[in-house]
């Protein structure tokens, strides 16, 4: 069996494994997940070098991580550098930042508990950005 494929088996029988240990249909697991919603958007025109070296210099400070995005999610929760830049904040939010893979471009995801709230903080986090050209 492919590897994919059997990530995708695994996937599905641990579900039914939970919904089976709690007693509850697959449904009332869904129900019980907290509600996250996305919203994207990306600097066109923002040099691959640029976005490493943006990223990487507010990494590597938990007090510049807050000063850059504090006024919007308030205190930093956790970073993860795997892909970019992922930041969790205590509220909730993320706010993720990731050079382009195949075009010179800062790209922005963020998460939130709404969809008006995600797309607010897209908003201001591509306004952040937009300064650092």
């Amino acid at each position: 069996m492919k590897k994919k494929a059997l990530v995708a088996v695994v996937i599905l029988l641990a579900i039914l494994v939970s919904a089976a240990q709690r007693g509850c249909t697959i449904s009332d697991l869904i129900d019980d997940l907290p509600r996250r919603y996305t919203a994207s958007d990306r600097l066109k025109d923002f040099p691959t070098e640029l976005s490493h070296a943006r990223i990487s210099a507010l990494s590597a400070s938990a007090a510049d991580i807050e000063q850059t995005f504090g006024h919007l999610c308030g205190s930093l929760k956790q970073t993860d550098t795997t892909d970019g830049l992922r930041i969790g904040f205590d509220n909730g939010e993320i706010v993720h930042l990731r050079p382009s893979g195949n075009a010179p471009e800062l790209r922005c995801y963020n998460e939130a508990e709404t969809p008006q709230r995600a797309q607010e903080l897209n908003k201001a986090c591509m306004a952040v950005l937009a300064g650092w050209r």
